[in-house]
């Protein structure tokens, strides 16, 4: 075998490892994402499976409702927008309170994904 062909057997694996890599980061968001915002089910016109209901084994629409529940930014701002990129930085917010302000701040002040990021650090910082 030449070094060629050992080159190009070794690049193809590599890409083959990252779109099966990319494809899994990319599932797991979107399963997170419908998992957070439940309300876009609505948008879409989809009622959600008993699967997408539960989390953490536990079923969500069970649950007395809370101040938080009216802390939820609309299903057509939040697709129209943000980014999915948007999305993913503040679905690292674990507090909804924390999601819906970031949320607002990104359609307000039209932070671009490099901003928000910048912002969710200073806080950090600044608890830490």
């Amino acid at each position: 075998m030449s070094i060629r062909q050992i080159n190009r057997r070794h690049r193809y694996s590599n890409v083959k490892y990252i779109v099966k890599s990319h494809n899994m980061f990319g599932i797991y968001h979107r399963m997170r994402f419908y998992q957070l915002y439940p309300q876009v089910y609505q948008f879409f016109g989809i009622s959600p499976t008993p699967s997408d209901l539960l989390e953490n084994g536990k079923v969500n629409y069970l649950k007395s409702p809370t101040l938080s529940d009216e802390f939820v930014t609309s299903p057509q701002n939040l697709l129209s927008k943000l980014s999915f990129s948007h999305i993913i930085e503040i679905m690292t917010q674990e507090d909804p309170l924390a999601r819906f302000f970031y949320e607002t701040e990104c359609i307000r002040g039209t932070w671009s994904v490099k901003e928000l990021r910048r912002q969710l650090i200073s806080v950090q910082q600044k608890t830490a």
